[in-house]
């Protein structure tokens, strides 16, 4: 039997991250409670996706929710704005090579010619 299910949220919190950031690996994407995307993380912990974090996920790994599956993530305490003031938050930064970023191999790909043949 797995006990980690009787150990309380599964959910990261800011609390958890009084130590220092912490970084993960994208496991799984899918629709929480409240229509808000929810990461699963290799150790099975989970993150419930905010506006800002979608943000910064998107931009980094592209709109995609595939392309984030395998994707590394460092979470760390941070604010940010919530109705009329500012809020702690759990925030995410890519650290990972960015998919959506990165430049696509080809079968033409000319970055092997020069001007110096082989002999």
């Amino acid at each position: 039997m797995n006990m980690s299910e009787y150990s309380g949220s599964a959910f990261v919190k800011i609390n958890d991250l009084a130590d220092g950031p912490e970084r993960k690996t994208i496991a799984n994407v899918e629709i929480g409670r409240y229509g808000r995307p929810v990461l699963t993380f290799t150790d099975r912990s989970r993150l419930s996706v905010n506006v800002t974090n979608n943000k910064v996920l998107v931009r980094a790994f592209g709109d995609d929710d595939e392309a984030w599956v395998g994707q590394k993530i460092e979470l760390y305490a941070g604010r940010t704005r919530y109705e009329d003031g500012e809020t702690d938050s759990v925030l995410v930064r890519p650290f990972s090579p960015s998919a959506a970023t990165r430049k696509p191999q080809s079968d033409s790909d000319d970055s092997m010619s020069d001007e110096i043949p082989f002999n």
